[in-house]
């Protein structure tokens, strides 16, 4: 229906930034000294959303696992190296008319892998320096169905959209020189 302003308004419908909803958290954290020069790191959160509006989102999901470790081989140098793996869904119900009800799902996995090194004390204790190599992948897969009324062929919008990837590979290199006075 169209409200006072002209604007468009389904009924039982709330933006999802606007309704009220339940939020369930976890989290799990361990760090591990496996000797005294290896440390190990790994972490691990996940969270429930459940929206309470008759259409729009219903509800979303998300995890995030973490994993790294250092290997100091002296005591001024050390390499390290990262795994993160996340994921987050995110499903709506949508009611247009009476007879035309559709459902959209979100999908987003996402995992980086990276490789470290820092040198301390180089050319006398005046240079320290730190590289850094990281890959990253990103897939995000969108999904509309129609539950009742226009058939999919009729509506040009619902299906399987072609997965969307984006990659990233980067290499940071930072050095520092310290100045005497």
């Amino acid at each position: 229906p169209i409200v006072g302003n002209g604007a468009y308004e389904n009924t039982g419908f709330v933006a999802f930034f606007q309704t009220s909803r339940k939020e369930d958290q976890y989290k799990l954290g361990v760090s591990w000294q496996a000797a005294d020069r290896l440390s190990i790191d790994a972490s691990a959160k996940y969270g429930k959303d459940s929206y309470d509006s008759t259409y729009g989102v219903q509800k979303g999901s998300k995890l995030n696992v973490n994993l790294d470790a250092t290997y100091a081989y002296s005591d001024k140098n050390s390499v390290n190296g990262y795994i993160t793996m996340q994921n987050q869904k995110r499903d709506l119900y949508e009611y247009k008319t009476t007879t035309q009800w559709f459902t959209n799902n979100l999908t987003d996995d996402a995992q980086t892998f990276g490789l470290g090194a820092k040198q301390k004390d180089l050319m006398g204790g005046k240079w320290e320096l730190t590289e850094d190599l990281t890959y990253s992948l990103d897939k995000t897969k969108y999904n509309t169905q129609v539950v009742a009324g226009t058939a999919c062929a009729n509506s040009g919008a619902c299906g399987a959209f072609p997965t969307i990837r984006s990659a990233l590979t980067a290499l940071k290199l930072t050095g520092g020189y310290k100045l005497d006075k």
